[in-house]
Formats: C-alpha cells, sequence, structure tokens
C-alpha cells in the first residue's frame, strides 16, 4: 500500500496476505485464482493505492510503483509485519537491494521472529510448519546482528534492531503503566520469552533521512 504523505513523501507498506504476497514464497507459483483476487484489491481511494505485486520480483515492484507516480526521490517510509520472514533469503535481499537502489531517502521498519535455535524458538516454528507457514528466511537472519547486517549489506547507510523487550523498556513508563493496567502481564516471564522472539529491526538510506540518527 502506498500513501502520499502530504506531497512531501510516501509511506510503503508490505502487506501480508496469506499466499498471495510473502508466504507464497513457499508456492513455486500462484494459482490463476489467487492473481485475479490479487488484481481486484487494488484499489486507490484517494491518497492511498493498493497495489498487488509478487515482491519475489523487484523490478515489476519498482516499476508498478513507477507506474503509479511515486516520486522516488522523496523521503519514504517503507514498513513490512511478518513478510521478509517467510521469503527465501535470496528473495530478501534482491528486494531490499532494489528498494536501497531506488529510492533516494528511505527509512525502512520491519517486524518479524528470531532466535529459532532454543527450546521456545523450535516450538513456534514447528507450530508455524504445522499450519503451512514455513518461514524461510528465519535461519539466514536469526538474531539482531543479523538484522542489521542484513540492511547493511543491501545499501543502508544505517541500521539497529531491537527485540520487544528493548523497545518495550523503551516506552515511557507512564506509557508501560497505562499498558499493563489494560492487560494484566501476571506471567511476566512468558510474556518477556515470547517478546524476546520478536523484533523491529530499522535501517535508513540518504542524507536527509540518516541525519535523523537511526536509532530509538
Amino acid at each position: 500500500m502506498i500513501k502520499r504523505a502530504a506531497a512531501k513523501g510516501h509511506s510503503l507498506s508490505f502487506l501480508c496476505g496469506g499466499r498471495l504476497c510473502g508466504s507464497c514464497a513457499a508456492q513455486e507459483r500462484v494459482h490463476p485464482e489467487q492473481a485475479r483476487a490479487a488484481r481486484l484489491m487494488e484499489t486507490k481511494p484517494g491518497s492511498h493505492h493498493m497495489l498487488a505485486q509478487d515482491i519475489r520480483k523487484p523490478a515489476e515492484l519498482v516499476q508498478k510503483l513507477t507506474e503509479k507516480g511515486v516520486d522516488f526521490s522523496a523521503p519514504t517510509i517503507c514498513i513490512s509485519e511478518c513478510v521478509l520472514v517467510y521469503l527465501p533469503p535470496e528473495d530478501t535481499r534482491g528486494l531490499l537491494q532494489a528498494l536501497a537502489s531506488a529510492f533516494t531517502e528511505m527509512f525502512y521498519l520491519n517486524y518479524e521472529q528470531i532466535n529459532p535455535h532454543d527450546s521456545f524458538g523450535k516450538m513456534m516454528l514447528r507450530n508455524l510448519r504445522t499450519r503451512g507457514c514455513a518461514l524461510l528466511g528465519l535461519e539466514a537472519c536469526p538474531d539482531l546482528a543479523a538484522q542489521k547486517q542484513r540492511f547493511l549489506a543491501a545499501g543502508f547507510g544505517q541500521a539497529d534492531a531491537l527485540d520487544m523487550n528493548g523497545v518495550y523498556l523503551r516506552l515511557e513508563e507512564d506509557d508501560r503503566k497505562r499498558i499493563e493496567r489494560i492487560e494484566m502481564l501476571d506471567e511476566m516471564e512468558e510474556w518477556q520469552l515470547i517478546c524476546a522472539h520478536y523484533c523491529i529491526s530499522w535501517a535508513a538510506k540518504g542524507p536527509a533521512v540518516e541525519a535523523m540518527q537511526c536509532r530509538v
């Protein structure tokens, strides 16, 4: 989905639609009916464009964005939530390299699973596999250091990552207290274990974006 931000920039979101996008990497091809459904999803309500695109084909993605009038020199934020982790590593690498090459100023924000090798991580992988959701990219990017390096290797100038425990601790104390009043956390150890297996990673490319200091 593309959103034009007051004619000054764009936000680009990769939304995982089951077998229609990220997780379709487990398929050799997209079924014709799925492709038809994806085309029907394309909309342009006001300043938003919803596009259907196989992100394993980044050249086609960039071409489609060009056709929709995206200004590649405008500051752009790209958000993906549990999408890259479903792709084989080479497809994620190609996508990130294409975006870093196409956009002059980009900030990329990514959320996905990490830490597959401990007992909780192995159980998480087994549960997802039984549901047909293989995390094809997790072994190649299993921890925070790998998350950061993936962006740097693709051409971003700055990158960093935190697991969700780190993100939570960086919230203002009043915000944490408010959240804990809404959702009583009786089992803090279980909560922290889950949070240790999800992360947010981010990267910046371009002088204006990098000047924001790519930190939380």
